[in-house]
């Protein structure tokens, strides 16, 4: 009975680290300061239709943790369709993004083994 306690214990505080971590690597990014479309996109000539459409795309134009206005008016799909919401449901699904660096699919990269462009 002893180990399975202590089995117990052990799963519960990974599960909890996890979830610490889950939620760190979101705000890390979320962070930094300036336009994440702009650092990514280092193109001067894009226009503001063009910006503005990149953040659909990457759901950047989602507030980052709940829509609290949906939330009081009780439209609770539309208060849980956020930034976090996506990043978990994407994480879950084995969809990690694309690389910053290979502009590849990162799972792919890290199947491949290799790293390095």
């Amino acid at each position: 009975m002893i180990r399975f306690d202590y089995l117990v214990r052990k799963v519960i505080f990974a599960v909890i680290t996890l979830a610490v971590v889950i939620v760190f690597n979101f705000f890390l990014f979320r962070i930094l300061p300036g336009d994440p479309v702009k650092l990514l996109f280092r193109n001067p000539r894009l226009t503001q239709q063009a910006q503005a459409q990149i953040r659909v795309q990457f759901g950047l134009d989602k507030p980052i943790w709940l829509d609290g206005e949906a939330l009081q008016s009780g439209d609770l799909e539309k208060a849980f369709d956020s930034q976090f919401t996506a990043y978990l449901s994407n994480l879950f699904q084995g969809n990690l993004g694309i690389s910053f660096a290979t502009r590849q699919d990162v799972a792919e990269v890290l199947g491949s083994g290799s790293g390095a462009p």
